[in-house]
């Protein structure tokens, strides 16, 4: 049996005993870094809400207003299922259409719910990228500092437009998604039979993927990878058949497609054809 992959690192050269650096440092330095790093990533989470508050608007902008229709229609019961699959441009945002009817339906439609659920998708995320290291490394500074650092990194005024815009609770949940589901394949054994621990990490991949693929079409990348994973871990050939067809069916069946995004966004082919195509562009 193959040992999940985070059980595979040297764990005696990472939770054994202090090395003769860290030993030999003072108690008081030692945390006095755990601070530091605490205090960078509490700083991250205060700048993000500032932000957050100062570009607060609560008037719905761009594809917000395509999606109060499907809401109103929602609320008033005469939605179906056509309308929660129905694609916006290239994606499926059935996870996000969700959370429109329940901020519109219990917290009046000032998008603050959309906004709370960015900031703890992205902050869950940050979690999850620390997961690796903090689950192998003993060392609290190293701890602290990863997750610190993951926090900084989701909350970055770079995205502030993920982090201000309420509509984009999907493109904060995809990474959040599709992160989750690489995570949780790792978990699985190669043990024969299939034991029930790992049938229900397989159903924690599934469903973590099909997040990501119902919150944007950015969460189709995750299935390949999802597959590449499971056959270079040897996995299951019944593990890597239900990555393939859930994988196909969670968004292809009935999808029209704009090949000028999809192409850009999901083929890497026709993305290095559309640069090379425009290298001999003139400048403007």
């Amino acid at each position: 049996m193959i040992e999940p992959i985070a059980d595979r690192v040297e764990r005696a050269d990472l939770e054994g005993t202090p090395d003769s650096a860290a030993a030999s440092q003072p108690r008081w330095l030692r945390g006095l870094a755990v601070v530091g790093f605490a205090s960078l990533g509490l700083l991250a989470i205060a700048n993000a809400v500032r932000v957050v508050v100062i570009a607060y608007a609560a008037l719905p902008w761009a594809d917000m207003w395509n999606e109060l229709p499907f809401v109103r229609r929602t609320l008033d019961g005469h939605a179906h299922l056509a309308s929660w699959l129905a694609q916006h441009n290239e994606h499926r945002i059935v996870l996000s259409r969700v959370q429109f009817v329940v901020d519109f339906g219990l917290f009046g439609g000032r998008g603050i719910f959309l906004l709370v659920m960015i900031f703890l998708s992205s902050v869950i995320l940050a979690v999850i990228l620390a997961w690796p290291i903090v689950h192998v490394w003993n060392d609290p500074i190293i701890k602290v500092g990863f997750v610190s650092f993951a926090i900084a990194a989701v909350l970055t005024p770079a995205g502030w437009e993920n982090l201000t815009w309420s509509f984009q609770v999907g493109f904060v949940q995809v990474e959040l998604f599709a992160v989750a589901a690489i995570a949780a394949i790792t978990l699985a054994t190669v043990q024969q039979p299939v034991g029930g621990r790992d049938r229900l990490v397989l159903a924690l991949t599934l469903a973590s993927a099909t997040a990501a693929t119902w919150s944007n079409a950015n969460g189709l990348i995750v299935w390949p990878i999802l597959v590449l994973l499971a056959a270079v871990r040897r996995l299951a050939t019944r593990t890597i058949l239900a990555l393939a067809v859930v994988g196909t069916a969670a968004h292809f069946p009935g999808a029209a497609w704009n090949l000028g995004t999809f192409g850009v966004a999901f083929l890497p082919g026709l993305a290095l054809a559309t640069v090379i195509s425009g290298l001999g562009a003139k400048r403007a």
